[in-house]
């Protein structure tokens, strides 16, 4: 039987090598840029708390806190909601990170219905991370030490993949969340409609390239997202808006499961097509601190907020200084 060898295109193996370079030369950086020392990076404590809410649900929060709370501190708190199916704690070495840098992060471990819609379900979710908050308002009234110590009318609210349309949907609530941020996630609920009323980050993977071939534009569906349809209308139409869109960023690098499985990915980092796990935590503390930073302490602008540092990623930004607030 004779063998018949297949025929591959020089002009493939010439694209193939191209698109790798390109992409090695796109994720290529000094190594300066990434893994900063973090000066005043604080020890941080991780405790559990069970509550029943006055609807009679029960629910589980995690607080994450630096362990060294001072006399007369007062700790800026932000609220996290972590991707559909995950708890809080599978993002334990990003959180960490964040709250080293003097935070309070509140995360409530949610329940979701069945049958389950992305649609219907960030409205009730949004709900349960609010009363987590309520939860630790009601915890400092009554005297608590820790909680006490802790601003709670004004807090940020972050989360990644359907946490982040909860974080932009808990910004669209509640007066006391005065800015969110959006970890590669599609947006769903009220903020399709009218944005967020405070300033937003979206921190978002680029689109695939198979994206450049689609024949017909995406539709806009409510109850699921295409070609980032979902996310440029919370853009549009938010007064204050950022966008960092970040080559190779993977979907889950943001948990600590892709950080253990990161040594095993190695070829993909090594060519450029992938920014491991290690790195994406650096990038993403580096602008939770650089946003909430800005919008929830009321610091001074940061050059990350005005123009990307990496070459493989990009930022758009529409910011609006209102008359106060913010």
């Amino acid at each position: 039987m004779r063998l018949i060898r297949p025929r591959i295109s020089w002009r493939v193996v010439v694209i193939t090598c191209i698109a790798l370079m390109l992409g090695g030369a796109a994720l290529t950086v000094r190594p300066d840029v990434f893994m900063q020392p973090n000066p005043g990076a604080r020890n941080v404590d991780r405790q559990a708390f069970t509550w029943r809410s006055p609807a009679g649900r029960v629910h589980t929060m995690d607080l994450w806190h630096p362990s060294d709370v001072r006399p007369g501190e007062t700790l800026a708190v932000l609220l996290f909601s972590p991707e559909y199916g995950q708890s809080p704690p599978a993002y334990d070495r990003l959180i960490r990170r964040i709250a080293s840098r003097g935070y309070a992060v509140l995360a409530v471990r949610h329940r979701y219905s069945e049958p389950f819609s992305f649609a219907t379900q960030v409205g009730p979710l949004a709900s349960d991370l609010l009363e987590g908050l309520d939860f630790a308002t009601s915890r400092k009234t009554k005297g608590d030490v820790l909680f006490g110590r802790m601003n709670l009318e004004r807090v940020g609210a972050f989360g990644h993949s359907f946490g982040g349309a909860i974080a932009a949907e808990v910004c669209t609530r509640d007066p006391r969340v005065v800015a969110g941020m959006d970890l590669d996630g599609s947006i769903f609920g009220r903020a399709l409609e009218t944005g967020t009323p405070c300033p937003f980050f979206l921190l978002m993977s680029a689109l695939p390239w198979t994206e450049t071939f689609r024949r017909e534009p995406p539709k806009f569906y409510v109850d699921r997202d295409q070609g980032r349809i979902h996310e440029e209308m919370l853009f549009d139409r938010s007064a204050t808006a950022y966008w960092l869109t970040v080559q190779g960023l993977e979907h889950m690098s943001f948990t600590d499961a892709a950080v253990a499985a990161s040594t095993r990915d190695g070829f993909a980092v090594r060519v450029g097509v992938r920014l491991d796990a290690p790195r994406t935590h650096e990038l993403t503390a580096r602008y939770l601190s650089a946003f909430f930073g800005r919008y929830v302490r009321n610091e001074s602008d940061t050059a990350l907020l005005v123009q990307s540092p990496y070459p493989f990623a990009t930022l758009r930004r529409r910011v609006v200084q209102p008359a106060s607030g913010y």
